[in-house]
């Protein structure tokens, strides 16, 4: 049996934020009477299932401390080679809301903590294929690759919910993560029958497949769709 690890990362980043929200409380009122209102809640988003601490100073003021995570694991072919993906989506964030009318509609700014990532590992049992050259399995027994963004991401969205009322609510958010460059590693696992010529190549081989992904990345990855429904009671 596998032993189960703890993140315990992702829990500083989250008990941070719960310290921060609560350095808010104080400045706005220098007590707890700041916060009018406060409540949780739970849902789902592009970010995994996400559960929230919510927090109301005024009818124009509010804010949301919410953690997410969601792990899948799936398969992928790359230039004809296997991959197995698993993807660990944790993130924990910091929201301010301004509502500009008092009323449900919502600007919201903010910072989470990024901690998505990819990992791939090669299962074809075959031949592998880098930056278009065929490699048997004697040469690069199997590769290994990991993608990974900077921790700190801003957000900015707009959003419907009002967190100035008592009861059972609804909120809906509809934001963009700025996740930035991601860094990318792709490395081999040579094989038995290796030379130190084969392995120039096949090194030389992975920095331009790792390069060509990057860039390919920059177009897609940096700012990341958001979408948020969660149902709330304060």
């Amino acid at each position: 049996m596998n032993p189960i690890r703890v993140n315990t990362q992702r829990f500083v980043i989250i008990r941070r934020c719960l310290g921060l929200a609560l350095c808010i409380c104080l400045l706005f009122g220098q007590s707890y009477a700041a916060l009018q209102h406060y409540g949780v809640g739970a849902g789902a988003s592009t970010l995994g299932p996400e559960l929230t601490l919510k927090g109301s100073f005024s009818p124009w003021l509010s804010f949301d401390v919410v953690g997410s995570y969601l792990p899948l694991r799936f398969a992928v072919t790359v230039d004809q080679t296997k991959y197995r993906a698993d993807v660990h989506m944790q993130n924990a964030g910091l929201l301010m809301q301004l509502h500009p009318f008092g009323g449900a509609f919502q600007l919201v700014a903010g910072a989470y903590y990024n901690g998505n990532d990819l990992k791939l590992v090669t299962t074809s049992g075959s031949n592998v294929v880098i930056d278009g050259h065929t490699y048997a399995l004697d040469q690069v027994a199997s590769i290994h690759g990991h993608m990974h963004f900077k921790p700190f991401a801003p957000y900015l969205g707009v959003g419907w919910g009002s967190q100035h009322r008592r009861g059972l609510g609804l909120a809906l958010d509809l934001g963009v993560l700025y996740q930035g460059t991601p860094s990318i590693s792709i490395t081999p696992e040579y094989g038995r029958d290796i030379t130190e010529q084969m392995r120039k190549q096949i090194s030389g081989d992975v920095q331009r497949e790792a390069e060509d992904i990057s860039h390919q990345l920059k177009k897609y990855a940096r700012f990341y769709p958001v979408v948020s429904l969660s149902l709330y009671f304060f």
